[in-house]
């Protein structure tokens, strides 16, 4: 089963670095979807468990040990789509990234807008 949680916990108004200090950090290449530039971007992860570590996709993410999903523990099966948060490296437009996890494993980040602040919910 597929678990959807959109978690974005930071202001939108505080910028990606500060956000990325306290949460994980996934390195990856980004799309803007403002400009088109393709960056670097440092996607704030705001699930897993929350220790601070830096992340390539293709990594397996640690996860927090007897939490419901919601609270950063595992999905059922290790499979989720979640939602991060980046600032593009041209326009430096604060973006949400949906973030696909697969096998506890980082698969996928893609750039899908602008970040408007949300509430955690799960579907």
């Amino acid at each position: 089963m597929l678990e959807m949680m959109v978690v974005v916990p930071v202001d939108a108004q505080e910028s990606a670095e500060t956000s990325t200090r306290r949460f994980n950090k996934l390195h990856c290449e980004l799309q803007c979807p403002q400009c088109w530039m393709i960056s670097e971007a440092a996607v704030a992860l705001p699930f897993g468990r929350p220790n601070g570590d830096g992340y390539r996709l293709g990594e397996t993410l640690a996860w927090r040990e007897g939490v419901p999903f919601e609270m950063g523990g595992r999905p059922a099966d290790g499979h989720c789509v979640s939602e991060g948060a980046a600032q593009c490296g041209g326009c430096k437009t604060i973006l949400a990234v949906s973030v696909h996890v697969w096998q506890d494993r980082l698969t996928k980040a893609i750039a899908v807008g602008e970040y408007r602040k949300t509430t955690c919910f799960s579907a």
